[in-house]
């Protein structure tokens, strides 16, 4: 039964052994036609690629499933996600807005393109179509913190509303106050506003939790083992910085 198949495709993913959940994936769509069964092995299949960074490949399942079943909205979100794994963020930033007429009578759909769309046009360059688009996300949601410390951390790079930065960042740790990533940007508003200290004391607590992440992490997820050492190195930099403008030489 394809139900079994893919149960055993996802304990295998769990394990560390994508390649064979791929070919155990990979027969097991070959095999099934019904439509619920079937959409579920596409996105597993497509995920398992991603996993082990065959963007190009994952792209294809969910193109091919696309073929079949066009206004799927969850194989277009997969689709548009794989050109942002590329950072190809023209390609995602067009598939993002085709996703976008359909998604707006899908809530969940709407706010997770919503949330793509605005960090591809970021990536992109395209800084005030990013603001305006993860303002439409924090009115629909005022509780996703993601989008919160995104707007808020672009607004400290820029140096630019640094009182709203605060505001959205604080608001996404009061969800997530052991998130490394967000307490590394409140650091670096207080840094571009000028309190130093309160700015190395976020920096040295992400540093502490990230840290603590990478060590606990083990080998079993390459992608996510990634994430944390770009997130440290980030937050490294920021805190390097802070010390300089303490004089803290030998800690910078």
């Amino acid at each position: 039964r394809p139900e079994y198949r893919l149960g055993y495709a996802h304990s295998l993913i769990l394990n560390g052994e994508v390649h064979s959940a791929i070919d155990v994936l990979t027969s097991t769509l070959e095999k099934t036609d019904r439509t619920e069964t079937r959409n579920r092995v596409v996105l597993t299949l497509g995920n398992a690629y991603s996993a082990i960074a065959q963007n190009a490949k994952a792209r294809s399942v969910y193109e091919t499933a696309l073929e079949s079943d066009p206004n799927h909205l969850g194989f277009g979100f997969e689709r548009a996600q794989t050109f942002m794994r590329d950072q190809n963020w023209d390609a995602a930033t067009e598939t993002f807005e085709q996703l976008l007429p359909g998604a707006e009578s899908n809530a969940p759909i709407l706010l997770q393109t919503l949330y793509g769309l605005a960090r591809a046009n970021e990536r992109g360059g395209r800084f005030e179509t990013a603001v305006r688009l993860f303002e439409r996300l924090i009115a629909l949601d005022p509780t996703h913190d993601e989008a919160l410390n995104y707007l808020g951390y672009m607004f400290a790079e820029k140096g630019v509303r640094l009182g709203e930065a605060q505001q959205f960042i604080q608001r996404a740790l009061v969800r997530e106050p052991e998130n490394g990533a967000y307490l590394d940007s409140m650091g670096w508003v207080f840094y571009q506003m000028g309190g130093l200290r309160q700015a190395r004391e976020y920096l040295l607590k992400a540093i502490g939790i990230e840290e603590r992440a990478l060590q606990n992490m083990g080998g079993t997820d390459p992608g996510r083992l990634d994430g944390i050492r770009e997130n440290l190195a980030v937050i490294h930099e920021h805190a390097g910085d802070v010390a300089a403008a303490l004089k803290q030489k030998d800690e910078a």
